[in-house]
């Protein structure tokens, strides 16, 4: 049986920040939590380090989010964004690979429901309909959530001086 180690870590930065649109200069203040997981294997390729190694992934998620958070905040005074920051954080390969699983996902609904029309029997009929529909709701939520996350996230962002 394999033994998994679970890290939490949580890092607070403050970054300085300067608004392109108004101009306001200032220092963000960030709050990240992440969590990791590792396995450590069995004896013959087993991995010693896995404790060590879901640490260290946590803390360098939480860093990577507590300093992307600052700068992807909204201007305290006037409310813009970065978006080459919103950008950058988009084509992350995480994110990119959430969405590869997210239009598999919707694709599998669209072919389970598809599946309908030619069901022989109503179980079937319901089975498809209700897997179909559940897997074209799933797959834009798995898009729309981690954006819904870090926008929340970033808008936690505290500046000094407020305005």
């Amino acid at each position: 049986m394999d033994v998994v180690h679970s890290a939490t870590a949580r890092a607070a930065t403050a970054e300085p920040y300067t608004c392109a649109k108004c101009g306001y200069s200032g220092v963000g203040h960030a709050v990240a939590i992440e969590k990791a997981t590792m396995k450590q294997g069995g004896l013959v390729f087993g991995n010693d380090r896995a404790g060590e190694m879901a640490r260290d992934e946590a803390e360098a998620r939480a860093w990577s989010e507590a300093m992307s958070d600052v700068a992807m905040a909204p201007c305290p005074r006037c409310g813009a964004t970065d978006a080459a920051a919103w950008r950058s954080w988009i084509t992350r390969p995480a994110y990119l690979l959430n969405l590869a699983i997210a239009i598999v996902t919707f694709l599998a609904g669209g072919l389970a429901c598809s599946a309908v029309l030619t069901a022989a029997n109503l179980l079937s009929v319901v089975c498809a309909g209700v897997i179909g529909l559940g897997f074209i709701v799933a797959g834009p939520l798995l898009v729309v959530l981690p954006l819904v996350g870090k926008r929340t996230s970033t808008r936690r962002v505290r500046f000094e001086p407020p305005r």
